[in-house]
């Protein structure tokens, strides 16, 4: 695949760790930017992915990350006071 990693597909197969990816089975979590050439231009974002690992069932399995977006959201509050 261009712009895979055989050797993090094999340990993610070894290490039985849940994964999403935009070919074998979560194409909908992810988009491409056609500005961008292939495969430099494939995107996601946590919203989209926590929405992927909730629909394969495996949201049960990711830590919690209230606390950085938290972070995150007082980040964005803050630039979009700067750069209105």
């Amino acid at each position: 695949m261009p712009g895979a990693s055989n050797d993090a597909f094999a340990i993610l197969q070894q290490q039985h760790k849940d994964d999403l990816d935009e070919i074998t089975n979560a194409g909908p979590y992810f988009w491409r930017d056609k500005s961008r050439k292939a495969p430099h231009n494939l995107y996601s974002n946590l919203e989209k992915l926590l929405e992927g690992a909730e629909k394969r069932n495996t949201r049960s399995r990711i830590p919690r990350f209230q606390p950085i977006l938290s972070v995150i959201q007082m980040i964005r509050e803050k630039v979009i006071r700067q750069h209105p």
